[in-house]
């Protein structure tokens, strides 16, 4: 909604980019168990990559936030890694809610804020990665962690909903069962990837079950 508020169409990013590292590193500290956060944003509908992508990752009692654009242009490889951005991108526009904001703030001008348009998601629209193991400094960090990822959107000039970014949040797994080789509705069932035929079990990088 903040986003649909804004005139990101016509802004400039570096106008706004210390709000938007405030908003990634609130993402970042929002809850003990986010690890990491990220937001790639896509200011024009035409641009190629995101125009910005900023990052803060938790360590050591600090929040380390920066800017990772350089690395925008890698999202062109259609790669698991980079699945996060592409599979929201790429998709056809979901349904949103739309909600009519009531307001009395005349000192606002943009016609943005006298229709009160504005689109939510609901809880269908976050991706869920599946759980992996980060390797740092050639060893495994012994927490399993999952990406959970949405799209945000702005507004047309006709006030329609139009993709502006993704933002993603990376959440390591505490206090969760996780039985793979279960067949029933839980979050990780029948998601081994075990030898059914043998004792042979994945490499590190994968959940596993023995």
């Amino acid at each position: 909604m903040l986003f649909q508020t804004n005139d990101i169409r016509e802004a400039s990013v570096a106008e706004d980019v210390e709000w938007y590292q405030a908003l990634v590193r609130s993402l970042a500290e929002g809850h003990p168990w986010v690890r990491r956060a990220v937001l790639a944003l896509d200011a024009h509908p035409l641009a190629p990559k995101p125009r910005l992508m900023l990052q803060a990752t938790k360590g050591d009692g600090q929040i380390l936030l920066q800017d990772v654009s350089s690395a925008a242009p890698s999202l062109g490889n259609l790669s698991w890694d980079n699945e996060w951005f592409n599979a929201l991108k790429s998709q056809r526009l979901p349904a949103l809610r739309k909600r009519l904001l009531s307001n009395d703030l005349r000192s606002l001008e943009t016609p943005k804020w006298q229709r009160g348009d504005s689109y939510v998601g609901d809880p269908g629209h976050v991706r869920w990665s599946p759980p992996f193991l980060e390797c740092r400094e050639g060893r495994f960090v012994p927490t399993w962690a999952v990406t959970l990822s949405s799209a945000f959107y702005g507004l047309k000039p006709d006030l329609s909903p139009e993709f502006k970014g993704v933002v993603r949040v990376d959440v390591e797994l505490r206090d969760v069962a996780i039985d793979q080789c279960s067949s029933g509705p839980g979050w990780f069932s029948d998601t081994h990837r075990c030898d059914l035929n043998s004792t042979q079990v994945p490499g590190p990088g994968t959940l596993h079950s023995i």
